[in-house]
């Protein structure tokens, strides 16, 4: 079971105290960007790929993301990345980051938060691959405009809890662009 801190819109998240602050994930415009593009270009079906980069004390770092990959099986309600470039994106990326999470949409089913079914696919894969911790991207399409949101999966007291997280927006020369090696993969 996963226990959520506060997911009010109009108050920040609870974060291990009442008074610290939200964990905060620092990601590039274009690997933001890229996210609510593809969230866009699939209004009706879910979409999403994968978070690589590292932790660090107050939140995480992205430095590269993936996309769903050409055979992904996208549904209403479900999404399934496609395995065979999980893993060629995988070798790709081994050694510049971790694979630290996952992103998809809920595109326009009103839902900007993972869902419990969510919460209970990140909490197996935290006990299956003892992780501590996992970042998850929700991209939504609110008002005709896709946006996206951090959420943080962390085991604290024995618990694993969903904290919502902030973004800090990094300058595009702070990482590499892997797009390219990756659109080729």
């Amino acid at each position: 079971m996963v226990r959520r801190k506060d997911l009010s819109e109009d108050e920040p998240a609870l974060y291990k105290a009442k008074d610290a602050p939200a964990p905060t994930c620092v990601i590039t415009r274009r690997d933001r960007d890229a996210i609510l593009a593809m969230t866009k270009g699939s209004p009706g079906l879910e979409t999403g790929g994968d978070l690589w980069g590292e932790w660090v004390a107050d939140g995480c770092v992205i430095k590269a993301i993936t996309g769903p990959g050409a055979e992904a099986r996208q549904q209403m309600t479900a999404f399934f990345q496609d395995a065979d470039f999980m893993l060629a994106a995988g070798i790709y990326l081994k050694g510049q980051a971790l694979h630290i999470g996952t992103w998809h949409s809920h595109h326009t089913l009103g839902l900007p938060v993972p869902s419990g079914g969510d919460d209970r696919t990140y909490s197996i894969a935290m006990r299956e691959y003892n992780r501590d911790r996992f970042i998850a991207f929700i991209a939504a399409i609110e008002n005709g405009k896709p946006v996206v949101r951090p959420y943080f999966y962390e085991k604290i007291r024995g618990h694993i809890e969903m904290i919502k997280g902030k973004f800090k927006i990094a300058d595009d020369a702070t990482f590499p662009d892997h797009s390219v090696e990756l659109a080729r993969l």
